[in-house]
């Protein structure tokens, strides 16, 4: 493997060759290490270390920080290359382990609130998916990249309006994709610890953000957008669940959302596994602590669960996708046996304090109601009528073959004539 620091050009203590400028020097050293850290060289912590410490950024941010108050601009200028490391995945394992990975959101916030408001429009318009599935937004021309963190999403100085978020997410970008779109297909060949769990808080806020409340039916009319936006938040609240940070995340909200996605993008199996999610969620609430309202949101969840999968498992039979049918059946009726273990309780003890603000969002009419005896009934029916046509095909067939054996026992058996 390569040693950056032996490297030509990797030495970051080599005064500025005479005839650089002091911002031209900078540039050509950010860009020498980026080019390490982007091509998977993986510089040694020594070496990264060194880079914070002694890369410069007056140069290359100082005029853009005007509004900033000395002290303020002094700590910017100190964390640049600190936020610039954390837009790489090796410079993120860096910073997390020496714990200073935190410090990078407020960073990145104070700077993003300070930049012109043009010169803003035009990096966000440049920001790109990085190697963890962070959102880096690049200067442009200088070479130094900045992570988008939590404070830029929230509602305090410096962050993103609501419109800017929209932009970000939802405009065709590379290929006429949008961003979402690009995370949901790179998500999928992530392994479970990718994102880290900083960059899926990042993801579900920003997702939070631009939906901003309204029905999700607002969000696209486009298919593909819908169906990046479930994908994206059911592969978020798979890792979090995984992780066991579940507390730390709205996970009602981002079920909720992801359930009524698929539906819109016409995957009805697949909103019904989102609910049933939902449903197990509501569960784990109660196990841990939580008020009797929250038996009855589970309750509800696990009706409207039940009616969704229970209709999927109806459709897939009727299509002849057996296989999926049986599944979504079996689904189902764990469901209903869950709504009925919901509305039995009547007490639970008191609740701890979750870190996540998870306001309930209210459940999405999907599907008209059907009961578990009438989904039984039906599945038992639609059963019965596949037996029967197997059986008449069976037996058609059976009267094809024996006709035709007929036919060949009908025939001369003697020599045919020769020519």
């Amino acid at each position: 493997m390569p040693n950056i620091s032996e490297t030509p050009g990797h030495n970051f203590t080599v005064p500025a060759a005479p005839d650089r400028s002091p911002r031209d020097s900078a540039i050509a050293r950010l860009k020498d290490f980026t080019y390490g850290l982007d091509e998977g060289i993986r510089p040694a912590d020594e070496e990264i270390k060194d880079f914070i410490r002694i890369f410069d950024s007056t140069e290359l941010l100082g005029p853009l920080l005007r509004g900033l108050s000395d002290e303020k601009k002094e700590d910017v200028l100190r964390a640049a290359a600190r936020y610039h490391v954390a837009s790489f995945g090796r410079g993120r394992d860096f910073l997390a382990k020496c714990n200073p990975l935190h410090l990078v959101d407020y960073d990145s916030a104070t700077l993003f609130g300070a930049l012109p408001a043009e010169l803003r429009a035009a990096m966000l318009a440049d920001a790109y998916i990085g190697d963890r599935g962070q959102i880096v937004v690049p200067f442009p021309d200088i070479g130094l990249c900045i992570p988008l963190g939590r404070s830029s999403l929230g509602t305090g100085e410096g962050a993103l309006t609501t419109h800017e978020i929209q932009k970000l997410l939802t405009d065709p970008g590379e290929r006429f994709h949008c961003r979402l779109e690009l995370f949901s297909g790179k998500l999928m060949q992530f392994d479970a610890q990718t994102p880290d769990t900083e960059t899926c808080h990042v993801w579900s806020d920003l997702i939070d953000r631009c939906i901003d409340g309204k029905p999700i039916a607002e969000f696209s009319e486009e298919k593909a957008v819908l169906e990046a936006l479930a994908s994206t938040l059911k592969e978020l609240t798979d890792r979090v669940d995984a992780r066991g940070g579940d507390e730390e995340f709205p996970m009602v909200r981002l079920l909720t959302h992801c359930a009524e996605a698929y539906f819109l993008a016409g995957d009805l199996g697949a909103c019904g596994a989102a609910l049933f999610k939902l449903t197990a969620s509501y569960m784990d609430k109660l196990e841990y602590g939580a008020d009797v309202g929250v038996a009855s949101l589970g309750a509800s969840a696990a009706t409207l669960a039940a009616s969704v999968l229970a209709r999927n498992a109806l459709q897939r039979w009727e299509d002849g996708r057996f296989a999926e049918a049986v599944v979504s059946y079996g689904m189902a009726m764990s469901a209903y046996a869950q709504e009925g273990v919901f509305r039995g309780i009547h007490s639970v003890p008191p609740a701890p304090i979750s870190e996540a603000v998870d306001e309930t969002v209210p459940l999405p009419t999907l599907v008209e109601h059907i009961s578990r005896t009438e989904f039984e009934a039906a599945w038992a029916d639609r059963r019965a009528k596949t037996e029967e046509m197997r059986s008449q095909v069976e037996d058609a067939r059976t009267r094809a073959i024996m006709k035709r054996l007929g036919q060949l026992r009908a025939q001369p058996s003697g020599p045919r004539p020769s020519n």
